[in-house]
């Protein structure tokens, strides 16, 4: 399949930055909280978790559609790092902006409305979130980072849950805005990827009228969005200065291929949220059923060297995403050579503190600022 570019239908804004791996349009988990798994999944600074991987770990979500979420018990085949920097910020300093730093909120627009493929049959809104510098003199000059949050493909939260950071990239000289897309239930991969280009067309049409620069839109994803950030940026590079993938999903039928068998085993039924966002939910298929279209929702499957550069980010103790998935994409970009820098961050589990700490929102404001 082709690069594409998506059309751009009814659209607005809202804005916001969200660093979480959080519930919110859609999903519940076991206790019927209306969210997906919380992040800070698997390890974090204690080092990981240890033991015999008897079965796997699996979360029932009550979302309507059977759906389970599978996370490994621990890392059974560490990932290679011969083309990685291996770091260690476990006692590095939380990234926080200066006090006095005022922002303006714009939200509550729409950006698209979702059309639904896939579960229920009507569409609603999508919206943006937007937060800017509050200070006349940046008006015209503020890039824009368009922020994909992760949430399993059961979610799409876009509050200020990590306002530290929303004001940390603003304080650097970056407007931020976070998006909403179609999840498990409302669509699948390619509809999501869709809605990554209808954001970033939406910006570009209408980022002047708030102020901001939008010749080119910078994006940053995590877990989930991640993925839906580097699917986009392959398929259609046009408008985007570069990516930055935070623990990131690509291949998805081997996302569990660093923990131990029975993980996989369960990742690869029908019902599986990986599953379900590649095929539908009420498609039946496996990921290993459709092994033509699962290769489609690759992200490399796309990759021709026309890609924006790119940096990854990934704890090695990642027990939700396999490590080897940052590096799978990583790798390929390498080999068609293209600009790809990839962080292994020692001792982190997925979406863990070392991501917020100033070391690593350094790396991604210099990297950022290379291509503004």
């Amino acid at each position: 399949m082709g690069k594409r570019t998506a059309k751009t239908i009814l659209i607005a804004l809202v804005l916001g930055l969200t660093v979480a791996f959080a519930g919110g349009c859609g999903g519940q988990d076991d206790a019927g909280s209306g969210q997906a798994p919380q992040e800070n999944g698997g390890a974090s600074s204690s080092g990981g978790l240890t033991g015999p991987a008897s079965e796997a770990d699996i979360r029932r979500i009550h979302n309507g559609y059977g759906t389970i979420f599978v996370s490994g018990k621990r890392i059974e085949h560490p990932a290679d790092t011969s083309t990685s920097k291996v770091v260690d910020w476990r006692r590095e300093p939380a990234a926080r902006a200066e006090k006095g730093l005022k922002v303006r909120v714009s939200d509550g627009i729409v950006y698209s409305v979702s059309r639904y493929t896939d579960g229920r049959n009507e569409g609603e809104p999508l919206n943006l979130h937007m937060i800017l510098k509050q200070n006349s003199e940046w008006r015209g000059e503020e890039p824009v980072v368009l922020f994909v949050p992760g949430g399993g493909f059961l979610s799409c939260r876009i509050e200020h849950k990590y306002e530290n950071v929303h004001r940390y990239l603003i304080q650097r000289g970056f407007a931020v805005a976070v998006m909403e897309y179609h999840v498990v239930g409302q669509g699948r991969y390619m509809d999501a990827a869709r809605d990554v280009r209808d954001a970033i067309n939406w910006l570009k049409e209408n980022g002047g009228q708030y102020g901001l620069k939008t010749d080119k839109i910078f994006l940053i994803g995590n877990s989930g969005g991640g993925y839906l950030a580097a699917l986009a940026a392959c398929e259609d590079p046009s408008d985007i200065a570069c990516v930055v993938n935070f623990y990131g999903l690509c291949d998805i039928i081997n996302t569990k291929a660093d923990y131990d068998d029975a993980a996989v085993a369960a990742q690869h039924q029908p019902n599986s949220s990986d599953s379900q966002f590649v095929n539908g939910v009420y498609s039946g298929k496996s990921l290993t059923d459709d092994p033509e279209e699962a290769e489609k929702a690759d992200p490399i499957h796309y990759v021709d060297g026309d890609e924006p550069p790119f940096l990854h980010f990934h704890g090695d103790q990642d027990l939700w995403v396999s490590p080897s998935q940052t590096l799978h994409l990583h790798n390929a970009l390498l080999a068609a050579d293209e600009p790809s820098t990839r962080y292994v961050v020692k001792g982190e589990g997925h979406g863990s503190a070392g991501f917020r700490t100033e070391k690593a929102l350094d790396i991604a404001v210099r990297f950022m600022e290379q291509y503004r």
